[in-house]
């Protein structure tokens, strides 16, 4: 049930907000930006009112890890997917255990993807449909053109060593906040990095097509995944965009 609420969260939240600022606001991936930074803020406190007012979240999500990862221990499917064959029961869901929560503790981070997703995919249904000759919210530009604030990156990074620091002092939950923190920054570099590929696709005069394989190839690998983050980190803190072009143009 608690799963279902989280999910109605990142699913209305993005709704209401790109309906209500999509009207105001011409740049539209600034409205989906500020539809999935109140989303976040919703699934905090929904994350804190669950362990106040209920059985915590993460006792839950535990048990359950536990019941399944003993499941899985049984499964010849899971032992053989994993390579554990030569590996004792008991060990076996050691091992389980550690994956599942390691799986969950980056739950947090994943709502927040699944929701930026939601909220892009509703922004286009919304500025695709028309009322009285006039879309619902303002159209989105080119992928190309996405940019996220002056002074992102370097936010991210104060905000990522903090959370270090926290791990550093064995603080409760400071693993769960560094693990989230990560994941979020590498995806969000990764939106950046794919605005920069299309770019360069539009620069070069190539189809969109190209930027969508490209985007994709760079998916396939945990190298390419890197790199796309890398690019998407330079774009936000030195305006690699930029630069590119004024080379181009001279």
């Amino acid at each position: 049930m608690d799963i279902i609420n989280l999910l109605i969260i990142i699913t209305i939240t993005p709704l209401f907000i790109n309906l209500t600022l999509g009207k105001k606001q011409k740049d539209g991936y600034k409205t989906i930006l500020l539809s999935i930074f109140f989303t976040t803020i919703l699934l905090t406190l929904a994350f804190g009112i669950l362990s106040t007012f209920g059985e915590p979240l993460g006792e839950k999500i535990s048990r359950g890890i536990n019941e399944i990862a003993v499941i899985g221990a049984q499964s010849k499917d899971v032992i053989s997917l994993l390579g554990l064959e030569d590996v004792p029961k008991t060990q076996r869901i050691e091992e389980l255990i550690d994956i599942y929560t390691m799986m969950t503790n980056a739950l947090p981070s994943v709502l927040v993807i699944l929701a930026t997703f939601i909220s892009y995919f509703e922004y286009k249904i919304l500025s695709s449909i028309e009322t009285k000759g006039k879309s619902l919210v303002y159209k989105l530009k080119p992928i190309d053109t996405l940019t996220f604030p002056k002074g992102t990156v370097w936010g991210a990074i104060i905000l990522y060593f903090a959370t270090v620091f926290i791990r550093f002092l064995e603080i409760q939950g400071g693993d769960v906040l560094e693990i989230n923190c990560r994941v979020l920054f590498q995806f969000f570099f990764q939106i950046q990095g794919i605005a920069v590929l299309f770019f360069l696709v539009k620069k070069k005069k190539w189809s969109n097509t190209v930027g969508v394989l490209l985007t994709i190839v760079f998916f396939l690998t945990m190298l390419g995944q890197m790199l796309l983050s890398f690019i998407g980190f330079f774009e936000m803190g030195f305006g690699l965009r930029e630069k590119i072009n004024r080379k181009m143009n001279k």
